[in-house]
Formats: structure tokens, C-alpha cells, sequence
């Protein structure tokens, strides 16, 4: 059974409906950003254009949270250790 809903409960969900129409799709990359393979894939693309490792996943924080508001990760150590394990079982799938 549904509810009835009020006119400022219906007016809410008009404007809500609204706010979310109006928003723009995310882009291919900005997807991919949000992932933690695609943030994986573009450090290991773009590490060697920067002086460090460390400089170069800086810089990725610095896009992540422009774009999202949020770092992706709390630290580059533990960054260092998702990227460890990635490769880590990435070369296991090769044997």
C-alpha cells in the first residue's frame, strides 16, 4: 500500500527530481577516476612525468578532490599499499 503523500512532501520531491534532471553524467574518465584501478592506471601513466612517485599521487589527490570533494586516499602510504597489492596480484594472473 502507498502512502499519501502532502503538497510539501510532493512539492520536495518535484524540486528533488528536478535538482537530479539537471545534473550532468560524469565522463568517462571521471568514472574511471573514482575507482581505485582507474586512479591505479593513471598514476602508473603519469609517474614518470613528475620528480616522485609521491609527487605524482599528490598531484591525483589534488584533481580527486577538486572534482569530488574528497580524497581518495587518507595518505600516499596507503595508496603505496593498494598499489603493492595490486601488482602483487596482477603478477600472480601471469603465472
Amino acid at each position: 500500500m502507498k502512502k499519501k503523500l502532502d503538497d510539501s512532501q510532493l512539492a520536495r520531491q518535484k524540486e528533488f527530481k528536478a535538482r537530479m534532471d539537471a545534473l550532468q553524467p560524469l565522463s568517462d574518465d571521471a568514472r574511471r577516476f573514482l575507482s581505485p584501478e582507474g586512479f591505479l592506471d593513471i598514476f602508473l601513466k603519469v609517474r614518470s612525468d613528475f620528480t616522485s612517485n609521491w609527487e605524482a599521487y599528490e598531484t591525483l589527490e589534488d584533481y580527486h578532490q577538486a572534482l569530488f570533494g574528497y580524497r581518495k586516499y587518507s595518505e600516499y602510504d596507503s595508496f603505496r599499499r593498494q598499489y603493492t597489492r595490486a601488482l602483487k596480484k596482477k603478477n600472480a594472473h601471469k603465472k
